[in-house]
């Protein structure tokens, strides 16, 4: 971070932190404790299960989460546990990812595109 403190932008990926393992939680949030300036957002598969999601939000809940990325809304048929999801969370979503190309399938989080995901499912 020091070393990239003109960048605009840096982007730190936890490398798949298990939120079911206690050790790495309290080692992200010790981490993510020396530096209350960063914003987080949790990525959340669209796949997942609503109680894997409820229980992966409640867990990095404790270490701080700002915003929500779903990621893979291109491989889920019904995305309304999502809605519920976000409604119970209360977190705002930053982007969606609809595929493998990256910047192409990547869409900000808006209102817009939220709706049209939950009230029309996902098309291409």
């Amino acid at each position: 971070l020091q070393q990239s403190n003109d960048a605009q932008l840096v982007l730190i990926d936890t490398a798949g932190r298990n939120y079911r393992d206690s050790n790495q939680m309290a080692a992200l949030g010790r981490w993510l404790a020396r530096y209350p300036d960063i914003e987080t957002h949790l990525l959340l598969c669209a796949t997942t299960t609503p109680d894997v999601l409820g229980a992966t939000i409640k867990c990095f809940s404790k270490n701080r989460i700002d915003r929500i990325i779903i990621t893979k809304v291109d491989e889920t048929v019904r995305p309304g546990h999502l809605y519920q999801m976000l409604v119970a969370s209360n977190l705002p979503v930053s982007y969606i990812t609809n595929g493998q190309r990256v910047p192409e399938d990547i869409l900000p989080g808006s209102a817009q595109t939220l709706a049209e995901l939950f009230l029309n499912g996902y098309s291409n």
